[in-house]
């Protein structure tokens, strides 16, 4: 017998099969049999049995047979342990195993417990019966699904599975099928995710295979139609080279546009998307159409539809948005259809239809910020003191109601201003202000953007000039400082007296508040750190001889964290460290001439009883009341509006009526903006008005309490609500709250009763806010019927 689970050789194994065979069988009685057997079983068991050579007395049978307690391991122990321990070559294990359970059996073994476990009646290991199983597709489905180790399917311990890490596999049995198990368990998931992703692949490929032929059969007769035809007109154009990797890209073309003075503001490259077949364009179709001509750097895309096609609000809404949007993001979407493409017989004639189609002919159309002097109406007197404020390089807060026109405001004083200005849209920063971890890097990216627009605007002021580059790493307060002097000095020879002062617009400084709650506290701290670097800096830049001033505008609708404490401000709020404007509604006067002068210039004409009645619903608000003026158009020839080329017509007061209810049902962009914007639902401004709507009259203190809630819980919902003592911020809420509803008063949208020093209610007259915000009270109320 050796170390490992071997049974004996034949020779030796014969007489203990027949012995383990015929002993249980045997009559009792015999005393020399009983010694035999007790003799045999304890050696079997790896017992040390001796029989005593003479006894004092007549012996029992345990007496005749003992045990001997100083008696070295027996072989049979030396067996017994290694069968327990697997200790076998895996080829010749499960046939030795069973041999020696068979004989076992006849000394009164059970098979199947220690230390041979051998599974019944198979007559193998039950280690071998457990990795049968185990090796099954439906066993390695179990270990996938139930996260089932190896050791786990074997039936084998923790400490047992330890040691097959350190003990030599092929000599121990159940390591060796542990391993085994573990390997074609990998080969196993190979395989499955090879296969699933070879089929994943193969239908992928076939359906783009069958987006490809699609496309082709549907768009290639097309773009070759249309590059012949637009050859002829002397403009060059290529297809997609993306279009046989992304299907979709079939439809589109990129067209050279001529290099000529009446091309230039529209760039040097158009896109050309056809849509797909639908009677409706929506604004999923602008937005791929713009997504496209961003791709291909063109300004100007044109949307080709079927004849029979036509646009939906939500489209139209699209192309104004895009067509709206500030510097390179601004797209301009010309929905046409296909047909009107062979009207043209040379590029003139293309040009003509891209600004007749480019809704820039329409007077009362609204496209995103006024960026022409002769688009303001009666905000002389704001524009005047505005620019002497920056004159004097003083910082200031523009704020207000959105879609009130504080940034075309902010643009205004920047054109009239006669030094350098710089226009800083802080929304397309939103992603490095909230989501960049470095706040310095941050502030330095938008303080590069404020030396750039600055060093752009001196030199089309001074040309000659010889300007300093912009700063290109790192912006600290000092390298501003010293950056704006050397501008200062490089401009002050081509003028004469003080040098002019400069402008820094930072504009939708709410939009980098409008964040999660997690991230508030980060965007407050680069804030702080942005208007702390420009504070230090434009303070302290003069120019030698006499100095040059450097203004600020902060522009920003009304939100409840411009009153949030900034460590950078002696920990006072934007509002409360800044004097600030508000930007009111237009007067009836004001209103009237806008309307007037602006439909002149296409001979539209309104009655007086149809003009009191735009104005009046519009509360003199410029963009609702440009608004109203478009639906009045489309009320006659709706494509015809779009393009500007209606013609002289006369507006009476059912037009008027009809187009103000249009504008008031659901899905109109009056709706949109008022409910969306003007009243946006989530700050203290448009609670306050939602307020109002619903009731004749609020009381003023009221409506501080609805702002005091906001500002609460603005301030709440950041790390500021624990730094604050709760006096400190009952004392900012309230403030705040007092300025909010002084600053919703001084829109003009209010009726104040009482003192008008300090009124004791107000009232929103009955127009089309109201009647909107009605509307949209009652649909939100679960008893209320849906209003339309």
């Amino acid at each position: 017998v050796e170390s490992t689970c071997v049974a004996p050789p034949q020779e030796e194994r014969r007489p203990l099969e027949r012995w383990a065979e015929l002993a249980p069988k045997a009559p009792a009685g015999g005393v020399r049999l009983q010694v035999c057997q007790r003799y045999a079983r304890l050696l079997w068991e790896g017992r040390p049995a001796v029989i005593a050579p003479s006894f004092p007395h007549p012996p029992t049978i345990d007496e005749v047979v003992s045990l001997d307690a100083n008696a070295p391991e027996t072989s049979f122990a030396r067996l017994r342990r290694a069968c327990e321990e697997r200790h076998g070559e895996r080829a010749s294990f499960p046939e030795q195993v069973r041999v020696l359970s068979d004989i076992g059996r006849g000394f009164g073994e059970s098979p199947d417990g220690v230390p041979w476990r051998v599974a019944t009646p198979g007559g193998k290991p039950v280690e071998a019966e457990r990795f049968a199983r185990a090796t099954t597709y439906g066993g390695w489905v179990r270990h996938a699904w139930r996260g089932e180790s190896s050791c786990d399917a074997l039936g084998l311990s923790a400490q047992r599975c330890q040691q097959c890490q350190t003990l030599p596999r092929d000599s121990f049995y159940d390591c060796a099928l542990e391993g085994s198990l573990s390997g074609a368990w990998t080969v196993r998931s190979r395989q499955t995710s090879g296969s699933a992703f070879g089929l994943f692949a193969l239908v992928g490929l076939a359906a783009w295979g069958m987006r490809l032929r699609r496309a082709r059969a549907r768009f290639s007769g097309w773009g070759k139609r249309t590059r012949d035809r637009l050859s002829a007109l002397g403009l060059p154009a290529r297809l997609d080279p993306l279009r046989f990797v992304l299907p979709s890209r079939h439809d589109v073309l990129a067209v050279a546009l001529p290099q000529e003075p009446a091309w230039e503001r529209w760039g040097p490259l158009a896109c050309i998307v056809r849509a797909r077949g639908k009677q409706k364009i929506d604004d999923a179709d602008v937005d791929r159409a713009a997504g496209l001509g961003h791709r291909f750097g063109s300004r100007v895309v044109f949307l080709l539809h079927d004849d029979d096609a036509s646009l939906d609000l939500s489209a139209v809404r699209a192309v104004l948005d895009w067509a709206g949007k500030g510097g390179s993001r601004a797209m301009n979407v010309l929905a046409i259809s296909a047909s009107r493409l062979d009207w043209a017989r040379n590029a003139s004639d293309l040009l003509d239809l891209v600004e007749e189609s480019s809704l820039r002919g329409n007077p009362f159309e609204v496209r995103g910020r006024i960026t022409s002097s002769s688009q303001f109406w009666n905000r002389e007197r704001l524009v005047s003191g505005l620019l002497a404020e920056a004159r004097a390089g003083r910082w200031l807060v523009v704020t207000g109601l959105r879609r009130f026109g504080k940034s075309s405001l902010a643009l205004e004083v920047a054109r009239r201003i006669p030094g350098p200005s710089a226009y800083v849209d802080l929304a397309g920063f939103h992603h490095e202000v909230v989501f960049g971890e470095d706040r310095a890097r941050a502030v330095s990216q938008i303080l590069r953007s404020v030396c750039a627009r600055l060093l752009d605007s001196a030199r089309s002021l001074y040309e000659g000039a010889a300007l300093p580059d912009p700063p290109s790493s790192e912006i600290d307060a000092a390298e501003l400082t010293r950056w704006i002097r050397e501008l200062s000095a490089a401009a002050a020879p081509f003028v004469t007296g003080r040098p002019p002062a400069m402008l820094v617009v930072l504009d939708e400084l709410e939009q980098l508040l409008a964040v999660d709650p997690e991230r508030l506290d980060h965007v407050l701290d680069v804030l702080a750190v942005l208007l702390g670097r420009l504070r230090n800096a434009l303070g302290d830049a003069p120019h030698p001889e006499g100095g040059s001033p450097v203004s600020v505008l902060l522009c920003a609708a009304v939100h409840p964290l411009l009153w949030a404490p900034l460590a950078t401000l002696a920990h006072q709020s934007i509002m409360g460290a800044f004097p600030s404007v508000c930007v009111p509604c237009l007067s009836d006067e004001a209103a009237s001439a806008m309307m007037r002068g602006l439909g002149a210039r296409q001979g539209i004409r309104f009655t007086d009883e149809a003009l009191e009645h735009v104005v009046r619903e519009s509360q003199g608000v410029p963009l609702l009341l440009r608004r109203m003026g478009t639906s009045l158009l489309e009320l006659y020839d709706a494509e015809h509006a779009r393009q500007g080329s209606l013609g002289a017509v006369q507006i009476g007061i059912e037009a008027a009526r009809e187009a103000v209810a249009r504008e008031e049902r659901e899905g109109s962009p009056l709706r949109v903006w008022v409910e969306s914007e003007i009243a946006e639902p989530s700050g203290p401004a448009g609670a306050m008005l939602r307020e109002l709507a619903a009731k004749p009259s609020v009381s003023a203190d009221a409506l501080r309490a609805i702002a005091e809630r906001h500002v609460v819980a603005k301030l709440g919902s950041s790390a500021l609500g624990s730094r604050l003592s709760p006096e400190e911020a009952r004392r900012r809420s309230q403030e705040a709250a007092d300025v909010m509803v002084r600053l919703l008063g001084e829109t003009g949208l209010l009726v104040p009763r009482g003192d008008l020093t300090a009124p004791d209610t107000y009232e929103l007259p009955d127009g089309a806010i109201r009647r909107v915000l009605r509307a949209a009270g009652l649909s939100a109320s679960p008893s209320a019927p849906r209003v339309r």
